[in-house]
């Protein structure tokens, strides 16, 4: 069990010098406080489940589940819970950095407590809505301008 707690703790490491932001929006105090209750629920989880109990891979973990987490609220809309996909993906994503064999179960209930404790994936989904509402309304404006447009006069109608 050590080592491959510690071959995934070399997988961590490297993960996080390749895809940390250069420059990451400040987190509040409150969103802090936060996410550090999160990464306890999870480190909580992770002992529970496959008995390594470390808040550096918890945090490594989160990671990894908010990035999954993001690309399945990009491609489903009205989605109010994790699908069996993205769990399957998280946990090839965790097996891919050497985590030990990592119950589906495990998986999902990550996921869950992620999707509704993390101040970052808050943050995506207010975002996210704000962006859909803003290409609706452009959608539904053009629509009404082509509308419109039928109305005025053009050569065409003078040809009929």
């Amino acid at each position: 069990r050590k080592s491959k707690c510690s071959f995934f703790l070399h997988n961590l490491f490297e993960h996080l010098l390749r895809t940390m932001p250069k420059e990451k929006k400040p987190l509040s105090a409150v969103d802090r406080l936060e996410e550090l209750h999160l990464i306890t629920r999870v480190a909580t989880e992770l002992n529970d489940g496959i008995g390594i109990k470390d808040k550096t891979v918890a945090e490594f973990v989160v990671q990894l589940a908010e990035k999954e987490l993001k690309s399945f609220l990009k491609k489903n809309s009205n989605c109010q819970q994790v699908t069996v996909e993205s769990a399957q993906n998280l946990r090839k994503t965790l097996a891919e950095n050497g985590a030990p064999e990592v119950p589906l179960s495990l998986v999902s209930v990550i996921l869950e407590i992620v999707w509704k404790s993390s101040p970052s994936i808050k943050r995506f989904e207010e975002k996210l809505t704000k962006k859909r509402a803003k290409a609706k309304s452009e959608t539904s404006s053009s629509d009404a301008k082509q509308v419109l447009s039928s109305n005025q006069s053009s050569s065409r109608k003078e040809q009929l």
